[in-house]
């Protein structure tokens, strides 16, 4: 009898145990983001995600589920974003200053008055800095690795998922901006954004290449500017360099916007304004 009652304690408080147990509909936010958290470290990414999303159900604005469930995706990538926070005095390095384009071209048409040509030399030259920025930005963070296509499809949901922030806190801003930085660096190693060498800028329509520059130059400059709300004491200074760039980025396309034909390439943009002038064809080999 001893025995028996002594499993019917045993069995007592097991139930009483798994009673007291949250069920998992019935755990609190931070109960179930600590879940995600303990997933995510156990490589567990499709259960983590089905977790934060039940959260972002329940409160779309959280910035933490947002920034966890991004954290989801850097993770998969096989990146430790924290590792890369010390990132800020990189970008206070004199610029290297290597051309994109031939600017040697220009030469040929010096002195020229005709209103298209000189359209196309503040296009080329324009270009030409954005370029130079663009490639500073990317060389001047060795320190980051160039992720593969796999690390950088995790890396762009990463950003999506923290686009939904409209004002984020600095550290979740910082986050997002080296994340952003990572992506960034992909996008113009693989020449995603801009592309250059053996024709192939020259071999862009104006209309695609007008995209292209809306693109690079809206994600450069929000990169840029979640950068500069990570690092407060260094704001003022990033901001201002998000503002030339953006404005570099704006003076290029406002050149080739008002071209009325957005389907002819660069080259044969080039070519009707020089052969105008008796300068016959054009040299674009960039």
């Amino acid at each position: 009898m001893r025995s028996n009652g002594k499993f019917l304690v045993a069995i007592t408080a097991s139930l009483f145990i798994l009673a007291c147990t949250p069920k998992p509909d019935e755990m609190s936010i931070d109960d179930r983001l600590s879940r995600v958290q303990n997933l995510i470290d156990e490589n567990r990414y499709d259960e983590a995600r089905d977790e934060v999303n039940y959260v972002l159900e329940q409160k779309p604005d959280m910035e933490r589920a947002h920034a966890i469930k991004a954290s989801i995706s850097v993770h998969q990538a096989g990146i430790r974003i924290r590792d890369y926070f010390i990132l800020e005095t990189l970008f206070d390095e004199a610029p290297k200053g290597e051309a994109f384009i031939n600017l040697s071209v220009l030469d040929r048409i010096k002195g020229r008055d005709k209103k298209d040509l000189e359209k196309l030399k503040k296009f080329l030259k324009t270009v030409n800095d954005v370029a130079i920025t663009a490639q500073n930005i990317s060389e001047k963070f060795e320190i980051i690795p160039v992720v593969d296509q796999d690390g950088a499809d995790h890396l762009y949901n990463a950003v999506v998922d923290l686009e939904n922030l409209k004002d984020p806190s600095n550290g979740v801003a910082l986050f997002r901006g080296v994340i952003k930085l990572f992506y960034f660096k992909f996008l113009w190693r693989t020449q995603r954004l801009i592309p250059f060498g053996e024709g192939r800028f020259c071999a862009q329509s104006l209309g695609v290449l007008s995209n292209r520059l809306q693109i690079a130059g809206n994600y450069s400059v929000g990169m840029i500017n979640d950068l500069a709300k990570g690092f407060p004491k260094s704001r003022a200074s990033f901001e201002s360099k998000a503002q030339q760039l953006g404005r570099a980025f704006k003076d290029a396309r406002s050149v080739v916007e008002v071209v009325n034909v957005q389907t002819q390439t660069v080259q044969l943009w080039a070519n009707a304004m020089t052969r105008e002038q008796g300068l016959g064809e054009f040299q674009c080999d960039f």
